[in-house]
């Protein structure tokens, strides 16, 4: 069976702000920066890791996922 994982990006400014950035590429804040890590740690605890990483082309989806690929050391993400 295939296991399928989704994980958000990292907070934005403007998602701290609470504004809406839709397609707009807002870059992820050191806070998410630090939630991408904390991810990549949540997973590490689970039984099987993730084989494969894929991303929007989005900065803030794209610095999320490779975030989470360096620390599962995993290849880089598709995007």
């Amino acid at each position: 069976m295939t296991t399928l994982i989704l994980v958000r990006h990292g907070e934005t400014d403007w998602n701290r702000d609470r504004r809406i950035q839709g397609s707009t590429d807002i870059p992820l804040n050191d806070t998410g920066r630090e939630q991408a890590r904390d991810a990549a740690a949540g997973l590490r605890e689970t039984l099987e890791l993730p084989t494969f990483m894929a991303a929007s082309d989005l900065s803030r989806a794209r610095e999320t996922a490779e975030i989470l690929a360096g620390e599962l050391d995993l290849a880089a993400p598709r995007l």
